[in-house]
């Protein structure tokens, strides 16, 4: 009796059963995929193929990522060219370097700085009040003539007193010196015989201590 083994669906993964006579029972007809008796087997080159849609969703991806990535380092860019044109506070001193070879390129400097800044408001001016000087204090008036003259008298009076006090200085005394050249040779070049030349006596010694 023939049975039909295509009822027990034997073909896999979209396979087609054909039934065929008893010694043969069935055959699988598959799809472009796979292979083997019930189909069972994937293709390996198939398995490596990317399918058109597969392809086409990776170069989405991958455009994706590109455009992410231009859209980040654009906005970086303009927020860091924001944070350089931010406006300065008054402490901030800032200089701007223009090129003046080119003809008309220092006007853009007469904006560069605010003159409101320079200006110096005029208000009215104060008014000015009278003071009278304080008076003189008694203790610090000008000395008179009279208190000048007894200074003098009284100067006077000290220096008389010092010149006729035996006791006051200055005070005279003899003092030995060695003069150049005493106890030498005639050899010697720095003596020159110079005690031979001047030697003072000791009548002189003593008319130069009393003088």
């Amino acid at each position: 009796i023939d049975r039909n083994e295509c009822l027990d669906y034997p073909c896999l993964n979209g396979g087609t059963c054909i039934n065929q006579e008893p010694r043969l029972k069935y055959k699988c007809i598959c799809p472009d995929s796979y292979w083997g008796e019930s189909c069972e087997f994937l293709k390996e080159r198939q398995a490596l193929k990317f399918s058109t849609s597969a392809l086409a969703a990776v170069i989405a991806c991958l455009l994706l990522i590109i455009i992410l990535l231009f859209v980040y380092f654009s906005c970086s860019r303009r927020r860091s060219a924001n944070f350089n044109k931010k406006p300065a506070t008054k402490d901030d001193i800032r200089e701007n370097i223009i090129n003046y070879c080119d003809e008309g390129g220092g006007e853009n400097d007469m904006t560069a700085f605010d003159m409101k800044t320079l200006k110096i408001p005029i208000g009215p001016l104060p008014e000015l009040v009278q003071h009278k000087a304080p008076p003189v204090r008694p203790d610090i008036a000008v000395v008179s003539d009279q208190v000048v003259g007894k200074v003098d008298v009284f100067l006077d009076d000290r220096k008389r007193r010092v010149d006729i006090d035996p006791a006051s200085g200055p005070f005279d005394d003899l003092r030995n010196y060695a003069y150049e050249g005493c106890g030498s040779t005639s050899g010697s070049l720095s003596s020159l015989q110079s005690v031979n030349i001047y030697e003072p006596s000791k009548a002189q010694i003593e008319d130069d201590d009393v003088s």
